[in-house]
C-alpha cells in the first residue's frame, strides 16, 4: 500500500507540474445540564486524520475530473490549470498537500479569466478567497451562494453539491448577519446540503472516509441548530449502518451524536428540573453512545478519540471513578499530547460532577509536572482555576485570581506550555492579561517582548499599558 501511494502521489505531482495531461478513459459511475465543550477545541474529537488516505485521494481525482468532463465544461483553453485546480483540492482533501492555497487560487484564476464558467472551478476560487466560510462577509457569502445554486443544477456528483450548499449556509449565517432573509436562505441550504449528502452516501464508490468527513462536517454546520442536527443524523444513520456497521469511524460518530442527543433529552437546567421522561431518554442514548464507542474501540483500539469520548459516557452515566480512569489512561497512552482528554477529566473533576476544588487542582497540576504529557496539555491547570472561578459570586472573582497560589498556579501552566510552543500567541496573550490584571508587571513586560505584534487593545490600549 506504501509503494501504491508513493507511486500514486508521484504521478501526482508530475499531473500537477506538466504542460500537457494526459487522457483519462471515460467510465460510468457517478448538575446543570450543559454539556460543555473545551475552550477552542469543540470539533477536535471528530477531526480529520492526519494521515493520507490513498482510496480518498484516488477516488475524489477521479470523481472530480470525470464529473468535470462530464459536465460540458472542457475546453482546451482552461483545461489544463482548471484541471489541475481539481487535482490539487482532491490531493488537499486527502492529506497530500501538493499545492499551496494560494496556488490553486491561480490555477482557477488562470481557467477563469480563459472563460472557464465550471461551477467547481468558482466553488474552488470562493473557498481560496474566503476560506472560512463562516466568517464571509455580505459579499462572499453571495458568491458562496451562486457557486452553490450553479452546482445544484450542475452534473457533479453529490458529495460535491453538499459541500456547495454547506459551505453556503455557513457564509449566508455568518454574512447576512441578523436579516431575516438572509437566515433563512441559509436554512434551506442547510437543508439542502443534509439531501443532497443523503444522495452522496448512496454512491457504491465512496469511501468510507470521505462519507465520516462528509457527515462530520454536516453534524458541526447544525450543530448550533438542534432539531436539524438531530434530524440530519437521522436521516442519515440507516444508510451508514447498512454500508459500514463495522466501520469504527462509523461507530465513533454515532457514539458522538448520541452523547450530544442524550444530553438535549436532559435538557440545561439542574437536576431537579429534568423530568422523568428526560431522565430515561438520556439514559437510553447514552447506552446507545456507549455500544456504539465499544464497538468502535474493539474495532480499532488505536484511535484515541473513542476513549476520548467514553470520558463523557461515564460522566453522564456515573458508573464509577475508576471506569473514567481506565478510558482516560487509554486515550493518553494512545496520544500523550491529549488535550481534549484532559480537559473532559478536569471537568468530570469539578465539584458540580463527581469530584472537588482539591482533587480538581490536583489534576492540573499533574498535568503540568508530567514529563510524558506535553501540547496544551499544562494549560488544564489554568482550566481548572476558569473552571473553579465560577463557584463564586461575580463579586468576588477579581480577588480570586489575586491570590499567590493562583498566580502561581496561572505561571507554571502557561510557562510550560509556551517553553514548548514558543509561538503560541493566543496563550501567550491570555498569559499576559492575567500578568496585567495582577500587576504582575515584570511578567507582563517579558512577555510583552516575546510578542511580535501585541493585541494592545485587550488591554485598554498601548498607552495604558
Amino acid at each position: 500500500m506504501k509503494i501504491l501511494l508513493r507511486s500514486f502521489k508521484t504521478l501526482l505531482v508530475a499531473f500537477l507540474l506538466q504542460s500537457e495531461l494526459p487522457a483519462i478513459a471515460a467510465s460510468a459511475g457517478g448538575k446543570t445540564g450543559h454539556l460543555t465543550e473545551p475552550p477552542e477545541d469543540q470539533t477536535e474529537d471528530l477531526a480529520k486524520t492526519d494521515r493520507v488516505d490513498s482510496k480518498k485521494l484516488e477516488w475524489n481525482v477521479k470523481n472530480l475530473l470525470e464529473d468535470y468532463r462530464g459536465n460540458g465544461s472542457q475546453n482546451a483553453k482552461w483545461d489544463v490549470p482548471a484541471e489541475r485546480a481539481l487535482t490539487a483540492y482532491a490531493s488537499n482533501r486527502s492529506g497530500v498537500v501538493v499545492v499551496k492555497q494560494d496556488e490553486m487560487n491561480a490555477f482557477c484564476q488562470e481557467a477563469l479569466k480563459a472563460g472557464c464558467k465550471d461551477p467547481m472551478i468558482k466553488y474552488l476560487l470562493i473557498r481560496a478567497i474566503a476560506p472560512q466560510a463562516g466568517k464571509a462577509n455580505m459579499q462572499q457569502a453571495k458568491q458562496y451562494s451562486e457557486a452553490a445554486k450553479e452546482l445544484e443544477a450542475s452534473k457533479y456528483s453529490g458529495i460535491r453539491k453538499f459541500y456547495g450548499f454547506a459551505r453556503a449556509a455557513d457564509a449566508m449565517f455568518s454574512g447576512g448577519g441578523t436579516n431575516r432573509e438572509t437566515r433563512m436562505l441559509a436554512n434551506t441550504y442547510r437543508r439542502n446540503a443534509t439531501s443532497s449528502l443523503e444522495s452522496a452516501l448512496k454512491d457504491d464508490t465512496i469511501p468510507v472516509t470521505e462519507a465520516y468527513d462528509a457527515c462530520r462536517d454536516l453534524l458541526n454546520l447544525t450543530y448550533r441548530f438542534k432539531q436539524e442536527y438531530h434530524y440530519a443524523f437521522h436521516r442519515l444513520e440507516p444508510i451508514l449502518l447498512a454500508k459500514w456497521p463495522d466501520e469504527s469511524s462509523i461507530q465513533l460518530i454515532r457514539g458522538h451524536f448520541y452523547i450530544e442527543y442524550a444530553w438535549a433529552a436532559r435538557g440545561n437546567g439542574l437536576a431537579d428540573t429534568v423530568t422523568d421522561e428526560g431522565w430515561k431518554l438520556m439514559a437510553e442514548r447514552l447506552e446507545t453512545a456507549a455500544q456504539a464507542l465499544e464497538k468502535a474501540w474493539k474495532l480499532n483500539p488505536k484511535d484515541e478519540r473513542i476513549p476520548t469520548e467514553m470520558i463523557t459516557v461515564e460522566m453522564g452515566q456515573g458508573k464509577g471513578r475508576e471506569r473514567m480512569e481506565l478510558w482516560f489512561g487509554r486515550a493518553m497512552q494512545l496520544r500523550t499530547n491529549n488535550y481534549r482528554a484532559c480537559w473532559k477529566k478536569a471537568y468530570y473533576l469539578e465539584p458540580k460532577w463527581y469530584g472537588s476544588p482539591e482533587e480538581l487542582l490536583k489534576f492540573g497540576r499533574e498535568c503540568v509536572a508530567s514529563k510524558n504529557w506535553g501540547g496544551k496539555v499544562p494549560l488544564i491547570l489554568v482550566d481548572a482555576h476558569n473552571m473553579l472561578v465560577t463557584y463564586l459570586p461575580r463579586e468576588k472573582r477579581a480577588d480570586y485570581w489575586k491570590q499567590p497560589e493562583v498566580w502561581n498556579d496561572l505561571k507554571a501552566g502557561y510557562e510550560k506550555y509556551l517553553k514548548s510552543t514558543p509561538d503560541g500567541k493566543a496563550q501567550r496573550e491570555r498569559y499576559i492579561r492575567h500578568a496585567y490584571e495582577n500587576a504582575k508587571w515584570a511578567e507582563l513586560n517579558t512577555q510583552l517582548k516575546l510578542l511580535s505584534e501585541p493585541n494592545y487593545a485587550s488591554f485598554g490600549g498601548k498607552a495604558k499599558i
